[in-house]
Order: C-alpha cells, then sequence, then structure tokens
C-alpha cells in the first residue's frame, strides 16, 4: 500500500465526517472485520471494543439515538508512516435522555490493512 492511498483514505473519512456522512464511509472505507475500540465503556456501558463494520454501523445508531449533536469540529488527518492516521474531533452534544449537555474531545487514532481498507480505529479521550 502506498501513502497515495494512506491520503486518500485519510482525506476522504475525514471529508465525509465533516459532512455527516459517516455511514457513507463505513460502506466505502472500511474493511468488513474492522474493529473499533472506545476509549471507555462502550455504547450502554458495555465492552469498549466493537468487532465488525456491522458492530461499527451499531454503534453509530446507537450515538444518533441517544446525543443531539450541536456542533462538531474535525481537525486533520494527521498521517503516520504508510498505514496509520489520527483525527481529532471536538464534538458538543446533548444526551437526550438527561439532558445533560457536554463538549467531547478525542483523537482517533486509525490502521489500514494492506488493502487499503480501515481494519482498526481506536478513540483517546482528553483527561481534563
Amino acid at each position: 500500500m502506498s501513502v497515495d492511498t494512506l491520503k486518500t483514505v485519510a482525506s476522504t473519512l475525514v471529508d465525509y465526517c465533516r459532512t455527516g456522512q459517516e455511514a457513507k464511509g463505513l460502506s466505502e472505507l472500511y474493511a468488513l472485520d474492522a474493529t473499533s475500540t472506545e476509549a471507555g465503556p462502550g455504547p450502554d456501558g458495555g465492552d469498549p471494543l466493537s468487532n465488525g463494520v456491522d458492530a461499527i454501523r451499531g454503534k453509530h445508531a446507537w450515538w444518533a439515538e441517544n446525543f443531539e449533536v450541536h456542533s462538531i469540529t474535525v481537525d486533520g488527518p494527521y498521517l503516520h508512516g504508510d498505514k496509520s492516521f489520527a483525527v481529532i474531533f471536538e464534538i458538543d452534544a446533548t444526551h437526550t435522555a438527561s439532558g445533560q449537555r457536554q463538549a467531547m474531545k478525542e483523537v482517533a487514532l486509525y490502521t489500514l490493512n494492506d488493502a487499503g481498507k480501515i481494519i482498526a480505529e481506536a478513540f483517546f479521550m482528553s483527561a481534563g
């Protein structure tokens, strides 16, 4: 895989995230056996690891059902070698059940497989 492939995948994912087309990114850019690891417990306090693109879609659906997003800033991509890149997300959202509004900042690290598909994503949350 080339750095050009990494740049294309990374830039496309960032564009999709900026324009609310995350589902399109999951369909086009992710390997079927991709994994996603949250910084803490997953949706509803479950396992932080989601296995497979369908499980990652489920995590996205859970988020959409439980949070009202007021704004999102997507910074990056930041490339590392020829298989990894990072993106910084800043999100202002309200948890719909509790009405609690919160500002979140996290870094996501994406890794591509040899076929140029995202095989893993991992999220890191701000300690502050």
